[in-house]
């Protein structure tokens, strides 16, 4: 069990009447709509930050995560992929871990090279 910690803060009368909508509305107490929307908060957050999406660059396409390209892959193994795993790719809702996982897995797969850029390689020790 999670030990539990008192804090204070100060809300304006529009948050305080939101606070008290979302209480009687999902029938719980305050302390629980206020840890329920600060974990929303950060998951949302956490993962926009660690999100990795496949987009098209000309005649190939590329893994890009924080802002950089960590992967290229031909328009050919984008292609070939399993339909579930190129959707999922290209949602832009995977964490770069899990991208690049799936992208490797899948290239593997369907006898696909893979290009990684040479920074990520570096930053993995390679």
């Amino acid at each position: 069990m999670n030990k539990k910690y008192r804090k204070g803060y100060r809300f304006s009368d529009t948050t305080i009447r939101q606070l008290d909508w979302l209480t009687q509305h999902l029938n719980t107490d305050e302390s629980e709509v206020v840890r329920s929307a600060i974990a929303e908060m950060y998951q949302r957050e956490w993962k926009s930050r660690n999100a990795a999406q496949l987009i098209e660059q000309g005649d190939h396409f590329a893994l890009v995560g924080q802002g950089k390209t960590l992967v290229r892959l031909s328009r050919e193994g984008v292609n070939a992929l399993p339909d579930d795993m190129k959707a999922a790719l290209l949602s832009g809702e995977l964490t770069i871990g899990e991208a690049i996982t799936r992208l490797i897995l899948g290239a593997a797969r369907v006898g696909e090279s893979i290009v990684v850029d040479e920074s990520l390689a570096a930053g993995l020790g390679f």
